[in-house]
């Protein structure tokens, strides 16, 4: 009986020394990745006078690292916002001030107020893509990997798997550690708000769901689905009335503390958001595989209709189209239901509310890989054409040697990922359909010159087709809430 206890023993023992060691390697490859993909040309390279977002983010470090908080969203002397001025939320600009004050440490240079616009050292270029790096070490690493030990059925496996698949994402890799961005930071919040919420850990749910809020506005795609499900599991708890108390005291504290700067005065306040919330700049901007921008060429809504009226009527479609994942949530709380409700409503979101950029698909897109294993043909799908509706952005910026590695690199994973059934994968005549028309668009984007008159045509017609796929998902994931809606509750 003692051998048989050893033996079972040494057993768990080596699996668990075995399950480390592939964890390590899992992590030493997604970020290697990063590194790799850091290597490719970035937003605004070697374009003056305001280059891109690599010197956007740059200069919000400048100026946190260099100006009182108070003069952050407003015009001064030192701080032209005509020259990217700070248009995130607070804690994005704190975040901004601890990567300008580290990287201060190495070369003070790079942020040396005025001296440093449109700086591109080899110095600043390192400096900048490892603090991304080592942002997603930090933050997003270890929330993907906490999520999908959350939602695999094999945590030796399954989990590793979807650990990989869901950190070298194509669209976040390119945007954050090509084009450059930080979203890796929001959506960590994002994910550790989830996991909270699946631990029924109430209070921390609306802790990291404020900040991831208040680092990126975008996150507020997510809200619709996260009151729902945050309030579908309070009410089954006791004293939930003592446990949203402690929420809405947790929620307003955190909120005065990040804005205490700015609520000393309300015209410091006022600026700051309407820097965040830019109304002004329109119903999108670019070219996005949304709506509105489909519907451009044939009705030009700002001239029909005041802005006012626009929002109010984006405001209303996008609620609209989320209710049925609101109500999935409502009814039956699970940890699919959260995970389909946060890609779906973050869709309908991009699809139908205002002020969206090209960007902003990656938030479903990247929610959307947790559910690589109940739901692959969707994941993979949503990833490739997510892509392709940024590939005009990628071409501008000549990222698209990345983007085919990263397009490849997915291809390979999907192929060789262990699948819960084998005719979940299964090729069919409209699938390589949609293969052979997206081959084809981005041929036509890389090599056909577009007529005069029509400069844009080709862009357009690659972010129709990605429109149509979308509306043609987001009605896939409808007919997937009402079937989890008649479901057993987990």
């Amino acid at each position: 009986m003692v051998d048989k206890e050893r033996s079972q023993a040494i057993t768990r023992s080596c699996l668990d020394a075995s399950y480390k060691q592939k964890l390590l390697l899992a992590f030493g490859f997604v970020v290697l990745i990063r590194l790799l993909v850091s290597l490719s040309p970035y937003s605004g390279q070697a374009t003056p006078p305001l280059y891109g977002d690599l010197e956007a983010q740059r200069h919000w470090m400048e100026i946190t690292v260099s100006l009182p908080p108070a003069d952050w969203y407003r015009q001064t002397p030192d701080n032209d916002l005509q020259y990217w001025g700070i248009d995130y939320p607070p804690l994005s600009a704190y975040y901004s001030w601890v990567c300008g004050k580290t990287i201060e440490f190495f070369d003070r240079d790079v942020v040396k107020l005025h001296v440093s616009q449109g700086i591109e050292t080899e110095s600043s270029k390192c400096l900048l893509r490892l603090s991304v790096i080592l942002s997603d070490v930090i933050f997003l690493l270890p929330a993907c990997l906490q999520l999908c030990l959350k939602v695999s059925v094999n945590r030796n496996n399954e989990a590793l798997w979807l650990f990989i698949t869901t950190t070298v994402e194509p669209c976040l890799l390119l945007i954050d550690h090509g084009h450059f961005q930080y979203n890796g930071v929001s959506i960590a919040l994002v994910l550790w708000s989830a996991i909270s919420l699946l631990n029924y850990n109430f209070v921390w749910a609306c802790l990291f769901y404020i900040c991831s809020i208040h680092f990126k506005q975008t996150s507020l795609y997510f809200s619709l689905c996260f009151a729902s499900y945050f309030f579908s599991r309070l009410k089954t708890q006791q004293r939930w009335k003592l446990k949203l108390l402690q929420c809405a005291i947790v929620t307003i504290l955190l909120f005065v503390i990040i804005w205490w700067p700015w609520l000393k005065d309300w015209k410091s306040f006022s600026q700051a958001l309407a820097r965040i919330f830019p109304v002004s700049r329109g119903l999108y901007e670019d070219k996005v595989a949304n709506f509105w921008c489909t519907l451009s060429p044939f009705v030009k809504m700002h001239r029909l209709l005041h802005s006012s009226t626009i929002l109010l009527i984006c405001s209303l479609l996008t609620t609209i189209t989320c209710l049925p994942f609101v109500l999935m949530n409502w009814k039956q709380p699970t940890v699919t239901s959260l995970l389909v409700s946060f890609t779906s409503t973050s869709l309908c979101f991009y699809l139908f509310s205002y002020q969206v950029h090209e960007k902003q698909i990656i938030l479903p897109v990247f929610i959307s890989q947790f559910l690589s294993f109940d739901f692959p043909w969707l994941s993979f799908g949503f990833s490739m054409i997510g892509l392709t509706s940024m590939f005009p952005l990628f071409i501008r910026e000549n990222l698209h040697p990345g983007y085919i590695g990263c397009c490849f690199l997915q291809i390979w994973l999907r192929s060789i990922m262990p699948r819960r059934n084998v005719n979940q994968f299964k090729c069919t005549f409209t699938k390589l359909l949609y293969f052979a028309l997206f081959v084809v668009l981005h041929l036509l984007l890389l090599y056909a010159k577009p007529p005069i008159r029509f400069p844009h045509i080709f862009i357009l017609m690659t972010t129709s087709a990605c429109f149509v796929y979308f509306v043609s998902l987001l009605a896939f994931l409808i007919r997937i809430s009402i079937e989890l809606s008649n479901c057993k509750s987990d």
